[in-house]
């Protein structure tokens, strides 16, 4: 009776597999050294102030609804991240195409008023891409909130 011959793995298969062996390597690698060297935070979380707290530092958008000038790309607006950034800001699109970008706004004064720690905002304004006579270039912005 005769032996049938081994087939050896398609070299696509061997790369697959070489693949997936330096992933696992690495990661192993990766968690030994986490393990070896990550010693935590440096300092324990300090308790909140007991005054009320000025956010100075907060971003805001809008798709143009309303009237408010604000803009958003296509390309953004397609993108996934979008909807979580609506999120963020407590609205949804339908609610900015229905009651215009202002309603970003409402949302984010309702929670400062509902907020325990935090009693004002500063919402700032993005700059947009302007071209050689400093006039709005919307293709090349990706994000653009005006100052009013």
């Amino acid at each position: 009776m005769e032996k049938s011959p081994v087939k050896k793995p398609h070299w696509f298969k061997r790369l697959l597999i070489g693949l997936a062996l330096v992933t696992v390597a690495t990661s192993v690698i990766v968690l030994l050294l986490r393990e070896m060297f990550f010693t935590g935070t440096i300092l324990p979380p300090s308790p909140l102030p007991s005054g009320k707290i000025v956010d100075m530092h907060v971003h805001i958008a809008g798709i143009g609804a309303g009237g408010s000038g604000c803009f958003v790309s296509p390309a953004l607006q397609e993108n996934f991240r979008f909807a979580q950034y609506l999120a963020g800001f407590g609205v949804t699109r339908s609610e900015l195409q229905q009651h215009g970008d202002d309603i970003a706004v409402d949302k984010i004064a309702e929670r400062l008023r509902n907020s325990t720690h935090v009693q004002g905002a500063v919402l700032l304004a993005l700059d947009g891409a302007v071209d050689e006579r400093g006039e709005l270039d919307l293709p090349r912005t990706e994000v653009y909130i005006p100052n009013t």
